[in-house]
């Protein structure tokens, strides 16, 4: 499940963490927080054993969090009590009971100097704490989770039936595809579903929990675009504005309008797109923006849609001028402390990681990414971290006059222009018609993590998913949980069987087939295996389920072999995101 090489088809340049350690690194390599307060420790505190896991002194920990210890010298077993919660484990067994329940750990229970120490996985399963590890600066991040005390949070016993459905669903997709994230999932109010599935970190077997903390991507445009509207009623700002009321000396800032830059209508290219970005040794914002400046826009303002992440940065840097404050600041203040949204913040601050999740990219089997590369320099683009709990204060907020009054939200959840047939642009928001009426919703990715809020507004649904791992289809899986709330039919998700294929077979495949010009999938065969590689990146295996029918475990995409009625092999077809790719075999 855990791979250390990767390829992604159809990904280019991605930026891969070292995931290596020193065997036994001293205690003061080590930085542990508790609810954000750092723990000292002695002349013993935590190290990482030979197989890089981190093991922390437990009897430290457990006190810190208000354990009652008891140690029987006798079996060498230790029993942790705290309200009414009881665990016994035992040295060098891999066995632990949580109030009977059995837990089992990947690395067991040692002695070292005197001192218990148990995996960090123990402290993640089965004290169920909010776990985070920064493999870069070696900080871990322990928190206890917090209950919920608004009433929309209240669970529905009325949809208990679609609950265990949403749930039962979301299990299979953990067993069978991998999935790895949290999900919260309301109806009129109550909560069906809100639970954490797979692991927020696969090297130190880390679970993911309904508060823990993810990348949102460019799920950040909403609040960017709040902030602006927030600005715009207290009459710091018009939406008719150009922007060089703002930029200085910026090139064709007297034609793109406050109004361009949120509905991307701007006519400004990527910045993401600019190379020389990733080489900034220096990454304040103004120096991003002048390296934008030396880009040519792509068609005239108002002219028509084109998703650019360069308009939600001017925004967030327009929403620092206008306020005197710092974008996160000003987020913190305006919204997230309103509205009780404690778990949401910059996911970088000073190259310290605030959130919890590791990201990663991949499918069946997955590597860990470097996400900082792409989230410092994305500010009110995308980026912040969150959960899916406080998305949905943020969710509920939305349905009252809150943070702006309705007329606001009225301009906020308006279609301006259409992307395609009913599906418009909407500031920080985009707007469909779907089977169950009207959605506002927004994706967001980084090198990482994938996410997506969506308000299917006529029928007062929402559901919200955040994965730590890149390109996973969230449209997708919003629509087959909508439709098990509203009990339509689906199809629960299936594991691949692999099977085995006669080599004389497979060789026939062996051969170029043309995507679209200069761009080709070559098939080969090496020591007995198939691989596939795009043009412009390396070769991936491919896994055979029937004769023609191959998939990838490093990506979530297929491969159909197709043939004509000589059995001749005519071309292929790359099934990925939705979407099928023809490719003709030519060679």
């Amino acid at each position: 499940m855990y791979k250390k090489t990767v390829s992604i088809l159809l990904i280019i340049s991605l930026f891969i963490s070292t995931v290596a350690f020193t065997s036994d690194a001293l205690s003061g390599d080590i930085t542990v927080k508790i609810n954000g307060e750092r723990v000292l420790f002695d002349d013993v505190g935590p190290f990482v054993d030979s197989n890089s896991t981190i093991m922390c002194p437990l009897s430290i920990i457990s006190e810190k969090l208000g354990y009652d210890v008891t140690w029987n010298g006798m079996d060498k077993s230790i029993i942790l009590e705290k309200n009414s919660n009881t665990i016994k484990l035992k040295i060098d067994d891999s066995n632990v009971f949580l109030n009977e329940k059995n837990i089992t750990l990947n690395t067991k229970p040692i002695i070292k100097q005197n001192r218990t120490f148990v995996p960090i996985q123990f402290l993640s399963d089965s004290m169920e704490l909010i776990m985070g590890w920064d493999n870069k600066t070696k900080v871990l991040n322990i928190n206890e989770p917090k209950a919920n005390s608004e009433d929309y949070f209240k669970q529905s016993n009325i949809n208990n039936t679609i609950s265990q459905n949403l749930n039962e669903y979301m299990n299979a997709l953990v067993e069978r595809k991998n999935f790895h994230g949290s999900v919260l999932v309301a109806k009129d109010g109550n909560v069906i579903l809100n639970k954490g599935y797979s692991m927020a970190d696969f090297e130190q077997s880390l679970a993911n929990t309904s508060q823990t903390k993810h990348p949102i991507g460019s799920v950040t445009k909403q609040f960017t675009a709040m902030a602006i509207m927030q600005l715009c009623e207290k009459g710091l700002i018009s939406i008719d504005d150009t922007i060089d009321k703002y930029l200085t000396d910026f090139p064709n800032a007297e034609k793109i309008t406050i109004h361009n830059l949120l509905t991307h209508s701007s006519g400004l290219g990527d910045y993401l797109a600019i190379n020389e970005l990733y080489s900034l040794k220096d990454v304040q914002i103004e120096n991003i923006i002048n390296l934008l400046k030396d880009t040519p826009l792509e068609f005239e303002p108002g002219e028509r849609y084109r998703y650019s992440n360069s308009g939600y940065l001017l925004l967030g840097y327009i929403v620092e001028k206008v306020s005197n404050m710092s974008y996160g600041q000003y987020l913190k203040e305006n919204i997230f402390v309103p509205l009780n949204m404690e778990n949401t913040g910059i996911c970088f601050v000073n190259n310290t990681k605030m959130y919890d999740s590791s990201g990663y990219v991949g499918h069946l089997d997955v590597i860990p990414v470097d996400d900082q590369l792409l989230l410092d320099k994305s500010y009110g683009a995308g980026c912040l971290y969150s959960t899916t709990e406080d998305l949905y204060r943020w969710d509920q907020a939305l349905y009252t006059e809150s943070l702006v009054n309705k007329d606001t939200l009225d301009k906020i959840f308006k279609g301006y222009i259409e992307i395609a047939e009913a599906y418009y642009s909407g500031y920080g928001w985009l707007i469909r018609s779907s089977q169950y009426g009207k959605v506002t919703s927004h994706d967001g990715m980084t090198f990482g993590t994938s996410a997506n809020i969506a308000r299917f507004t006529d029928k007062n649904l929402t559901i919200i998913i955040l994965t730590n791992v890149r390109d996973y289809n969230v449209y997708n899986l919003t629509d087959i949980l909508a439709d098990i709330v509203f009990e339509k039919e689906y199809k629960m998700p299936e594991a691949y069987k692999e099977v085995q294929i006669n080599s004389d077979v497979l060789e026939k495949y062996v051969g170029q087939y043309q995507i679209a010009p200069q761009v080709f999938v070559n098939i080969t065969i090496e020591n007995s295996s198939i691989f596939a590689r795009v043009t412009g990146q390396e070769a991936l295996e491919i896994f055979p389920e029937s004769e023609t029918e191959y998939f990838y475990k490093l990506v979530d995409a297929q491969i159909t072999f197709e043939k004509d009625s000589d059995d001749e092999v005519t071309g292929l077809i790359i099934h990925q995101s939705g979407v099928d790719t023809p490719a003709q075999k030519v060679n």
